[in-house]
């Protein structure tokens, strides 16, 4: 497994959130090479900690971001592509409970999720969004000042309470 990059076709026309993107990939990048270089469980099962919570809040940010966008273009199938993130969000919550009862050495299957997610739902699911983005505000002014945090109600459920169909 390697590390990977947000390329060209990721880029939606929204300044902040290419960076939320690419933050989160510089993040789940440095966690894949400093997972490389963990000499005890312990030391992992902290990097591992550590990197969900950060990674967990940042992409909350960045799917309430893309979902306001989203619900301002008339995206016509937002609801399905919505039901994408909550998923991922369920994967997320679901591995991280998996490490906090003590499943050992989970780094490599938290980066490959992660690549995986980047690398299909960004080019794909994110790439049929695209033709409509210009409908929307963000998209024109090529930025979004609240993009740091997100429209606060999404990422507050996004950050801080499991999704009901984990188990």
């Amino acid at each position: 497994m390697t590390t990977f990059r947000l390329g060209g076709e990721t880029v939606t026309g929204v300044a902040a959130l290419y960076g939320m993107r690419n933050r989160l990939v510089n993040m789940a990048n440095r966690f894949y090479r400093q997972a490389l270089d963990c000499q005890s469980f312990d030391e992992e099962e902290e990097l591992t900690s550590s990197f969900l919570s950060s990674f967990m809040e940042g992409m909350a940010a960045c799917l309430a971001c893309e979902e306001e966008m989203m619900a301002e273009s008339f995206y016509p199938d937002r609801e399905e592509h919505q039901q994408e993130h909550d998923d991922f969000i369920g994967k997320l919550y679901a591995v991280r409970r998996r490490h906090k009862l003590g499943e050992p050495a989970m780094a490599f299957e938290i980066f490959h999720e992660v690549r995986e997610w980047f690398l299909s739902h960004w080019e794909y699911a994110d790439g049929r969004l695209l033709p409509f983005l210009d409908r929307t505000e963000m998209f024109r002014a090529s930025g979004f000042a609240g993009a740091a945090s997100g429209p606060a109600g999404k990422t507050a459920a996004y950050a801080s309470a499991e999704p009901s169909h984990v188990s």
